[in-house]
């Protein structure tokens, strides 16, 4: 028992120790050439967008993966540079042919043009915001066949690529995979699944020299599109409520999708004005020697994580609670037992 306690000590101040040091001493940063390639998926718009303009501004070579060419998000990567250093591709995560086409498209730019493969970024994703009981199937599926399911399939298609060009898997995923959020299960568990499996990944291909990084951005609904189907997700959940849900909810959904109908609009992509994000990104994709996780955040998040992370269940979901500030259910004269 007390050779147990002491191994724990040692690992505690050897962490401690690698801890401080990664924060005093500089980090080394890989070089950027125009012969230097990355592959950027979900570029249509939002976080997707804004990585491609990023990484093109570092001076990559950039192939941006967008779900259709003509969204607006592809017209404005395509603008951009005319097809010299950035290259937009069609891509649907959720198909297996079309990760086949879009890994053949990037091999035979890369061979064609003498590149250097350097990094796939896994930035796809979709969120449906609604109680568990009240989302179909089709939008749970649809959230963990993007979010999870393929980002690991285009990750497998491309690892031999990786391999060849010891290249980097940056893979994006949420403040939800640390701490989930009532609302937003499926979403939660989608991205806590690719947590893991970065964890699992990450250990498997550092033997290859491929570095495996996750990437928590933050959070940024306001000036994305994640949401901007949220209108039509509430009508598809409401169509298939029974009678005895229509009347049990009733009012609760009613407040709840009229709360985030105010966040929920199309927005004309734009580029994430998040300067602290995009510094973070870039240490992600460029740290010689990088962190397993790169987590962007406020001091509101960063005390709420902490919070969680040290408090019991029951004062933890209070916290949550609060940190949502969703509209509350009142039970009715009908509902209430």
């Amino acid at each position: 028992m007390l050779g147990n306690f002491l191994f724990k000590i040692i690992a505690f101040a050897l962490s401690a120790i690698a801890g401080f040091a990664s924060i005093i001493l500089p980090k080394r940063k890989l070089r950027v050439t125009e012969k230097k390639c990355v592959f950027v998926t979900g570029c249509d718009s939002g976080l997707g967008l804004t990585i491609a303009h990023k990484c093109y501004e570092l001076g990559f070579f950039v192939i941006a993966g967008c779900l259709s060419l003509e969204s607006d998000g592809a017209k404005n990567l395509i603008e951009l540079d005319g097809n010299k250093r950035m290259i937009v591709t069609e891509i649907d995560i959720r198909n297996n042919d079309s990760i086949e086409k879009a890994r053949n498209v990037v091999n035979d730019l890369v061979v064609r043009n003498e590149l250097i493969f350097t990094a796939l970024v896994n930035n796809a994703g979709v969120m449906s915001f609604g109680e568990f009981e009240w989302q179909t199937f089709n939008l749970i599926e649809n959230q963990i066949q993007v979010n999870l399911l393929g980002t690991m399939k285009l990750t497998k298609v491309f690892l031999p690529m990786c391999r060849k060009y010891n290249a980097r898997v940056v893979i994006v995923t949420s403040h939800c995979s640390l701490q989930s959020l009532p609302g937003l299960a499926p979403y939660g568990a989608s991205k806590a699944g690719l947590r893991f499996f970065i964890d699992s990944l990450r250990v498997e291909m550092k033997k290859y020299y491929v570095d495996v990084v996750n990437f928590i951005p933050g959070s940024f609904v306001l000036q994305s599109n994640i949401m901007s189907r949220q209108r039509q997700d509430a009508l598809e959940m409401k169509q298939q409520f029974t009678e005895e849900q229509l009347e049990f909810y009733n009012d609760y959904f009613n407040d709840y999708n009229n709360y985030l109908l105010q966040i929920e609009q199309y927005r004309k992509p734009g580029l994430i004005k998040d300067v602290a994000m995009t510094k973070m990104f870039e240490s992600a994709l460029l740290d010689v020697n990088p962190h397993a996780v790169y987590v962007n955040q406020n001091w509101r998040y960063a005390i709420y994580h902490f919070l969680c992370g040290i408090s019991p269940a029951f004062i933890r979901d209070w916290l949550i609670q609060r940190f949502v500030q969703m509209p509350s259910y009142k039970p009715t004269a009908k509902t209430q037992k």
